[in-house]
């Protein structure tokens, strides 16, 4: 059981690693912010952009990853650096 568990945990860090490679550089800081917890206005301030430019950036990570939220965004980016250590 915990071999299948892991080998479908793996997958899905394969895949999320993946799905967050079609993100430009900035869209994956973007999304690296979102995934710890910062609101637009700060991800704006740390990455020298607008609140705007920001939400343009997770707009389009959204649409080029499929997802919904910016919580589904974070898990993806959680589960692709997990699966990268």
């Amino acid at each position: 059981m915990a071999r299948h568990t892991r080998t479908a945990d793996d997958s899905a860090g394969a895949r999320a690693q993946r799905t967050s490679e079609a993100l430009t550089e900035r869209e994956r800081a973007v999304a690296e912010a979102v995934a710890e917890g910062a609101s637009n206005a700060t991800i704006a301030k740390a990455l020298f952009m607008s609140e705007g430019t920001v939400k343009t950036h997770i707009s389009r990570a959204l649409t080029k990853t499929g997802l919904d939220n910016r919580v589904q965004l974070a898990l993806l980016v959680f589960q692709a650096q997990q699966n990268s250590c």
